[in-house]
């Protein structure tokens, strides 16, 4: 499955739909991404690498003001899926989470192709909780999506202001990009 920034969450509905129908039992899902010169240059041409054309250093700052864009990155997270009361009938392994919603939205908008007012993201993170029987309240850690790229991390800032600026405590807010760099394909289950 190739979609790009989405394809962790696509491979793992695709999982959880092979699990759902019993089209397997236990199932190995990852995400890969190589760093390539089409990728480097097509991205420097746009002006969104870190540092730019303006001198400015290479380093990747989500949600800081001082961001100037994102350094590429490489890597490869692979996970093994299987229900629940299969792995506890095995006895030999241990869980490090469990799968309760996979939802996506999509907004379309004119111009960027992003919804400045992040509802899509909003939408669908609203829709997990629903789906997962949760509340803002029940969440202590958002893994972000921040790249470091002007106009995502604001409509992510903005997305999560409006969905968490309300709850009695602040989840932390990790941003795994600024340590391993964008990793298109492979970061959302870097995120993870």
């Amino acid at each position: 499955i190739a979609t790009g920034f989405t394809v962790g969450f696509d491979v793992l509905r695709y999982a959880l739909d092979m699990l759902t129908l019993g089209r397997a039992q236990q199932l190995l899902v990852g995400c890969v991404e190589e760093l390539c010169p089409q990728t480097f240059l097509g991205f420097q041409k746009l002006g969104m690498l870190a540092g730019g054309s303006n001198g400015n250093q290479e380093v990747m700052q989500p949600f800081n003001l001082l961001r100037s864009g994102f350094l590429l990155g490489e890597g490869a997270v692979f996970f093994v899926l299987e229900p629940q009361d299969l792995a506890q009938a095995r006895r030999c392994s241990k869980a490090y989470g469990e799968l309760r919603a996979i939802v996506s939205a999509i907004v379309p908008s004119s111009g960027t192709g992003y919804d400045p007012m992040g509802r899509g993201l909003r939408e669908a993170i609203g829709e997990s909780l629903q789906a997962a029987h949760l509340s803002v309240d029940d969440i202590d850690c958002i893994a972000s999506s921040a790249n470091s790229s002007r106009p995502v991390d604001c409509i992510e800032a903005m997305a999560l202001r409006r969905l968490f600026g309300k709850v009695h405590h602040h989840p932390i807010v990790s941003c795994v990009k600024s340590m391993v760099g964008e990793t298109f394909s492979a970061s959302s289950f870097l995120q993870i």
